[in-house]
């Protein structure tokens, strides 16, 4: 049976995966570092993980588990933020390259045999599918393509995040977003903090950012 998720599970797993990512080009991942700060400056955030993680305590105590034979499957919409190339030259990446990145997501999560994913983990029942609907009910491949060249900030340094130049995390997600509660949202980014590739390469927000304006994952 697959189900469609709407809850806290949303943020909470795709950070996972968006580490494997991250640690596979053996580069950083703020996502930790974007979670302590909140905790420590949005008591909306710290009440709403508290109770998570009180929640999945309780949940981990309990005799009554989630059985398994359950395939969860999370809708995503991929923002390509590009800087106005040709589709397929630079940052402007085409479907098919996404829909490959998004396959050996898949790969990964399902432990599938012949692939990177048929390790030594376990099959964790949970598959990241691109949207088929988009918000007004219209048929769509759960990709965007965002022509960024108009703005100046952007395309000189990017998303700031801890520097000073380029647009806010705000910025960016104001510009085009899908609903929090029914997709998750990914952008894909030029630059983080004018790094030119190297350093942070993404973040993504805990799952106690589940619902809000800053909830999703960056990357580039």
């Amino acid at each position: 049976m697959i189900k469609t998720i709407t809850t806290y599970l949303f943020s909470f797993v795709f950070l996972f995966s968006f580490s494997i990512q991250v640690l596979a080009q053996n580069e950083k991942c703020a996502a930790d570092e974007l979670h302590n700060y909140l905790l420590a400056n949005d008591a909306a955030y710290k009440a709403k993980n508290d109770a998570f993680e009180e929640a999945m305590l309780v949940k981990r105590n309990s005799n009554n588990k989630v059985a398994g034979g359950q395939i969860y499957r999370i809708p995503v919409v991929v923002h390509v933020m590009h800087k106005g190339e040709p589709l397929g030259t630079g940052t402007n990446v085409t479907d098919a390259q996404v829909l490959k990145w998004n396959k050996a997501l898949n790969e990964r999560y399902r432990k599938v045999g012949g692939t990177l994913g048929d390790g030594n983990g376990v099959d964790m029942e949970i598959e990241f599918a691109l949207a088929v609907r988009d918000p007004n009910g219209n048929c769509t491949n759960g990709i965007t393509h965002n022509d960024m060249s108009a703005n100046a900030d952007y395309m000189s340094y990017g998303v700031k995040r801890s520097g000073t130049n380029g647009i806010s995390d705000a910025q960016l997600k104001a510009i085009v977003s899908w609903s929090k509660l029914d997709y998750y949202n990914i952008w894909l980014i030029s630059e983080i903090d004018d790094n030119g590739g190297s350093g942070t390469q993404g973040y993504a927000n805990y799952a106690s950012s589940h619902g809000s304006a800053n909830d999703g994952a960056v990357m580039l």
